[in-house]
């Protein structure tokens, strides 16, 4: 793990995306189950401190997908201003540096099976390994009841990152987290059902306990999945024939918690929000995850993803979705991958991505209260 930037090239390259800084006390803030008093030890059903502080990592890596440039998502993202911007908004940012590996052009690594059978599961031994680490990275963070904020990097990285999380949780004594997987894919492949062998489409699979080469030992047994009727998919458009036979043995049913973005335009995004958090946090004071692909957005108002697809959520549904799951309170976790600064422009899909991380930890346009009023106000 290496820095990237000193703290005074981030805050000199700073995007400002609001005419104030802002604090949000989040709704609900943190808080497990009523009756434990603050900053108590935590129980399984027991109280969690509220969270101030977020650890930032990124991860230089794109051997989980077909496409260069994701890699350096993490250096667009930082560049667009991100740890200032949770500064301002009142939260304790440090960034951690970046888990890095090698490039595609320097890596000859054998698919193959000790019997010489290829494996579909391109770099494996290179993903699981880069996955494992950062796993480390957000356990430790998440068991010093800290937000690890995660920045890809493709979806692959998603494995070790959540499963992290969800493995302090469970040192912790604490009820496992929910998870919302805001993507145009479902990410639910297996090396048997997957047309490409990237990795970056079966992150879901391995954190939902399916065997996929490298990204299942980063998991780490059964303590860093997730319960998949506490897992709700926002914005997919694109799934796989294999997928789709996966998603109905896991549960998973348009309208209910899987939403297309058909869902979305038959019932609205502000419904669609209501019930995956509803799925992914069903109990008052449940906790959940949350794994934003930038790639669940309009090519027109992200161009500079990974797999772009047409007829993606626009800003504004965007926007709302990040401001409801501020509004709730209850995310412990968030990543976001995919942004590709080589087909971006001017930078403008690692901004997007500020802009929404911004509204995830709270930040609306009237509420509330600046952090430092007025003198005299």
């Amino acid at each position: 793990v290496h820095g990237d930037f000193s703290p005074s090239m981030i805050r000199a390259t700073r995007q400002v995306f609001s005419c104030a800084p802002v604090v949000r006390a989040f709704a609900r803030q943190m808080s497990d189950a009523a009756g434990g008093a603050g900053g108590a030890a935590a129980s399984a059903h027991g109280s969690e401190r509220r969270m101030t502080n977020v650890d930032i990592v990124g991860v230089q890596m794109d051997l989980g997908a077909s496409r260069r440039g994701v890699d350096m998502g993490p250096s667009a993202i930082r560049l667009a201003g991100l740890a200032d911007a949770l500064r301002d908004l009142g939260f304790n940012a440090k960034d951690l540096g970046s888990v890095s590996t090698t490039t595609a052009e320097e890596t000859k690594a054998s698919q193959a099976k000790p019997s010489g059978e290829r494996i579909n599961a391109h770099y494996h031994l290179i993903v699981g390994e880069v996955a494992a680490r950062l796993s480390l990275i957000t356990e430790k963070s998440a068991a010093a009841g800290h937000l690890p904020l995660v920045l890809g990097g493709d979806h692959s990285i998603a494995a070790g990152s959540l499963a992290g999380t969800q493995r302090a949780r469970h040192a912790r004594g604490l009820k496992p987290a929910g998870l919302i997987w805001m993507d145009a894919h479902t990410d639910i492949n297996t090396p048997e059902t997957s047309p490409s062998g990237n990795l970056h489409g079966m992150p879901v699979a391995a954190l939902l306990g399916l065997n996929v080469p490298g990204l299942s030992g980063a998991v780490g047994g059964k303590t860093g999945t997730f319960d998949p009727s506490r897992m709700a998919y926002v914005g997919i458009r694109d799934v796989d024939a294999g997928e789709r036979v996966t998603l109905r043995r896991f549960g998973f049913v348009e309208g209910r918690n899987l939403f297309t973005m058909s869902s979305i335009d038959k019932l609205g995004m502000h419904r669609c929000m209501e019930m995956a958090l509803a799925v992914a946090a069903p109990a008052g004071g449940d906790k959940f995850c949350l794994s934003f692909d930038i790639d669940s957005m309009d090519p027109s108002e992200a161009p500079g993803v990974g797999t772009p697809v047409e007829g993606g959520l626009t800003f504004r549904e965007g926007h709302l979705a990040m401001e409801m799951i501020g509004a709730h309170g209850g995310m412990v976790h968030m990543d976001v991958v995919e942004v590709n600064p080589v087909i971006d422009i001017s930078n403008r899909t690692a901004k997007l991505a500020v802009h929404f991380v911004q509204s995830a930890f709270g930040l609306t346009t009237v509420d509330p209260l600046p952090r430092k009023p007025a003198s005299g106000a």
